[in-house]
């Protein structure tokens, strides 16, 4: 919801996801890219994500729509990667120039009267990787990438707020400048059983207070 609302009006990828005012409609089914009958388009809520699809577009054998590729890395890490790397390495601007030229080249749709509509307005280095990564959460939804970059730049994580559409078990708020320990993995009991030498992560139950929860 919150990473939709903030997405730039000429990012096509916003068009992977329902918008609200087209949920239950069945006339809006052809302003998607979507497999499905506008009958059942109408079934789902605003918001739901459209960017799956099965293999071939089968969705009734399994053998042929689950039957897909899957990537390792994108390309397009690469480039939100090198924006981060050369803003540190070169300067904010110059890292600020490439994440907008691949906004305007590859996810911004573009005309003649507005040939940048992206733009980036971050002022530090702070900012921008934080520009970068939410940029990551919209290119990378639902592929689990942008994990680690919290961790590595410990970004604050927001999901407990008034309308979230957050299960309610992954309800929490952390600020910035800290990695929270439910972000820490522990190893299983089976792992730790047969290799003693493994040193476990903290338990982190019981460490966060029930107002993040």
């Amino acid at each position: 919801m919150v990473t939709y609302e903030s997405m730039n009006s000429a990012d096509w990828r916003k068009d992977t996801w329902i918008a609200p005012e087209d949920a239950g409609k069945e006339e809006s089914a052809s302003k998607y890219n979507t497999i499905l009958t506008p009958a059942n388009f109408a079934n789902l809520a605003g918001y739901t994500g459209l960017k799956f699809k099965p293999g071939n577009n089968n969705k009734d054998d399994y053998t042929v729509g689950a039957a897909v590729s899957i990537p390792l890395m994108r390309v397009e890490e690469m480039y939100f990667i090198d924006a981060e790397a050369t803003a540190h390495v070169s300067g904010l601007a110059a890292g600020k120039k490439l994440l907008e030229d691949f906004m305007n080249t590859y996810r911004c749709n573009t005309t003649a009267e507005n040939a940048k509509p992206y733009t980036s307005t971050s002022e530090d280095l702070w900012n921008l990787a934080n520009e970068i990564v939410r940029q990551k959460r919209i290119e990378f939804w639902g592929e689990g990438l942008t994990y680690f970059d919290y961790k590595r730049l410990k970004i604050g994580i927001r999901t407990n707020y008034d309308g979230t559409n957050h299960p309610k078990a992954y309800r929490f708020n952390f600020s910035n400048g800290y990695v929270a320990p439910r972000m820490n993995f522990c190893f299983s009991n089976s792992e730790t059983q047969y290799n003693s030498s493994i040193i476990n992560n903290p338990d982190p139950s019981g460490v966060e207070s029930a107002a993040n929860k």
